[in-house]
């Protein structure tokens, strides 16, 4: 057997033959060819006694308090494209003298004649004009964000609630709406809170690698879910449900990934299979977890029972109809 490797004009001319017969004139490679030419000559190359080595590597449970999230700021003028803001009732005592300034200065701004004008570009929002009871906008008269929700519907530890673009909207509006079935939830910022790598082959060749948040973490109290899916007489997912109290679970987290209808990022397969990965190893990690291990401030919160889900607007009416009957994967 001949172990011999190529030398550089050997590979030069098996290069130039491959260019003339596909027709490729001139002595210039585009970069696809020349991953291609790489990836097929480095298969005969000799290994290197050290490589890198990326391994998933399973380390202790760390609780990750809200408090720890990064605070998130946009301009007042995204208000007036994708970005919303939502806010309780009860904001004047909740978002901060920075903030009611800015909330102020919103109110001054669109209550201006000039201002006026600008009302026929937009149109109310479906949710707002049938829920008017529940959810409002914040200047009267005026169709744009930010929304002020009532506060036993607005189930957020966050004092003001940040989305990016409109299927995040219409998810909170979900989450107002039907908020009887959930005890709380947050909004994650796009990075330094909860980060779950993952990776994918770029076009089928580049390998890469990268992190991302995902968009909602939504806790339900189990003891109350099963109770209150008991007193509507829904039944068919209630022994699944039992199941996991018996284990003691008491608190279900739904953590929740959005995106739009039209979005075709090669990435998303990849984002949704490591993410259920990530959660399955967490919930093995909590079920065998001895609690004198956490810190006493933690040890409350830690009978949870995680399970992801990767959404677009058109699958939200199924997902709110299998939260209303306790299908939740």
């Amino acid at each position: 057997m001949d172990d011999r490797y190529p030398k550089e004009n050997e590979i030069r001319q098996v290069i130039i033959e491959a260019m003339e017969q596909a027709g490729i004139k001139g002595d210039k490679l585009s970069e696809d060819n020349r991953k291609q030419s790489d990836n097929y000559f480095n298969q005969f190359l000799p290994r290197g006694k050290k490589k890198r080595v990326f391994e998933n590597i399973e380390g202790d449970i760390d609780p990750i308090p809200t408090f720890r999230m990064d605070r998130c700021g946009i301009r007042v003028g995204e208000l007036e494209r994708d970005r919303t803001a939502f806010l309780s009732e009860d904001y004047e005592t909740e978002v901060g003298e920075a903030n009611k300034f800015v909330l102020e200065y919103i109110n001054e701004l669109r209550g201006r004649p000039e201002d006026k004008q600008q009302l026929s570009l937009f149109k109310p929002e479906d949710f707002v004009e049938r829920k008017d009871e529940i959810i409002r906008t914040f200047v009267k008269g005026d169709t744009r964000p930010p929304y002020v929700v009532n506060t036993s519907k607005l189930k957020s530890p966050q004092n003001i609630v940040l989305v990016s673009h409109s299927p995040e909207k219409e998810f909170v509006f979900q989450l107002i709406d039907k908020s009887d079935y959930i005890d709380s939830w947050i909004k994650s910022p796009d990075k330094n809170f909860y980060s779950i790598d993952y990776e994918y082959w770029k076009g089928g060749k580049d390998r890469v690698r990268r992190s991302f948040n995902p968009d909602f973490f939504i806790k339900i109290d189990l003891d109350n879910y099963i109770s209150r899916l008991e007193s509507e007489g829904k039944q068919d997912h209630l022994e699944k449900l039992k199941k996991l109290q018996d284990e003691g679970v008491e608190t279900l987290i739904k953590v929740v990934e959005i995106k739009s209808d039209e979005e075709q990022d090669e990435a998303t397969p990849a984002k949704e299979d490591y993410a259920k990965a990530h959660f399955e190893r967490v919930n093995n990690k909590l079920s065998a977890l001895n609690l004198a291990d956490l810190e006493s401030r933690y040890r409350s919160d830690a009978k949870q029972h995680y399970s992801f889900d990767l959404l677009t607007p058109h699958h939200f009416p199924g997902w709110i109809a299998n939260l209303k009957k306790g299908n939740l994967g």
